[in-house]
């Protein structure tokens, strides 16, 4: 909830299946659309098959 921002009510939408492409793998899901402060937020099910590594003292992010 914190991503909604000040006074934003968090409500949105889900839309798809989208195939989204990571390198030369496409993932087949569905998106979620809701009024966030950053631009983007992914999801845990969307890392785990993209087999995401975060490394938070570097601040990167690597799939697959």
């Amino acid at each position: 909830m914190m991503q909604a921002g000040d006074d934003a009510c968090f409500s949105g939408f889900v839309a798809g299946p989208f195939d989204v492409l990571v390198k030369r793998r496409t993932h087949r899901m569905d998106l979620y659309f809701a009024p966030l402060k950053d631009p983007m937020l992914l999801g845990i099910d969307f890392l785990h098959d993209c087999k995401a590594k975060l490394d938070l003292e570097d601040g990167t992010l690597s799939l697959e």
